[in-house]
């Protein structure tokens, strides 16, 4: 669930029992996607999706944006944000809600100064900080990098993937306001990104942790609820058709969507 301004004004509790009522489990919490008042300190965000979490039962996990800081722990925002993480080490941990780390992408040439913009930078933090990964294969394969490589690299800790595809777009589209909509968060087998190929991998290697598709709302029809319906759908039965097959390992990706195509 990403917390925007519906969910912030109802509050965790009343959230929660509207899941309820319609048979849905909340997962985990993302932190806005928009840029809200107030939700830029990423000690503040952090601790504000705790708070939102542990009011829900089961708490879910938490999904944390890495800091768009170039040396955490060299300025003042930086060393908040690791104050609020040893605060929740501290925690009973029994209760302690899990937190996952998410993969950054490349949206302008600045991302690449970031402290955490490499993934294995993004992976012995994590392991330091006692976090666990969210995997996002659009933000990964922007990097570029590989879905597999990064799998490969956060496997140990890994609880979470947010699952989409990427696909190229004109340079003169290519901004970073629009990427998010236009050429990341595509729905998976309409882009660029070997995701047949790790969804395969997941399936032998017995993944048990969330799989999320994060997908733009442009992607998925927005201004339709009938085509948001159908497309979801087809997001789904994709996964499950692919995560089904039986195709060796060391087949090419391209080989994989023939086959798929085939069947």
């Amino acid at each position: 669930m990403v917390l925007g301004p519906e969910p912030l004004r109802r509050g965790a509790a009343v959230t929660g029992r509207l899941a309820a009522a319609y048979g849905l489990a909340i997962r985990s919490v993302h932190p806005p996607v928009l840029p809200l008042p107030g939700w830029t300190d990423p000690a503040i965000v952090l601790q504000r999706l705790l708070g939102y979490a542990v009011e829900l039962s089961p708490a879910p996990l938490v999904v944390l944006h890495a800091p768009r800081l170039r040396r955490i722990a060299e300025t003042a925002m930086g060393r908040r944000f690791l104050a609020a993480l040893a605060q929740w080490r501290r925690g009973p941990s029994a209760s302690r809600v899990p937190i996952a780390l998410e993969t950054p992408g490349l949206f302008c040439a600045a991302d690449r100064e970031l402290e955490l913009f490499d993934i294995a930078a993004l992976a012995d933090f994590a392991a330091r900080e006692s976090l666990a990964t969210t995997l996002d294969t659009a933000h990964v394969g922007s990097m570029p990098c590989s879905p597999l490589d990064a799998y490969a690299l956060l496997r140990e800790g890994l609880a979470n993937i947010h699952l989409s595809d990427l696909r190229p777009v004109p340079a003169f589209l290519d901004l970073s306001v629009l990427q998010s909509y236009i050429k990341h968060h595509q729905l998976p087998g309409e882009g660029i990104l070997p995701l047949a190929a790790l969804v395969q991998m997941l399936r032998r290697n017995g993944y048990a942790g969330l799989l999320t598709l994060e997908l733009s709302p442009l992607a998925l029809g927005f201004w339709s609820r009938a085509c948001v319906r159908r497309q979801l759908a087809r997001a789904v039965a994709w996964v499950e058709e692919t995560a089904e097959m039986v195709v060796p390992a060391d087949v090419p990706e391209m080989a994989r969507v023939a086959v798929r195509a085939a069947d």
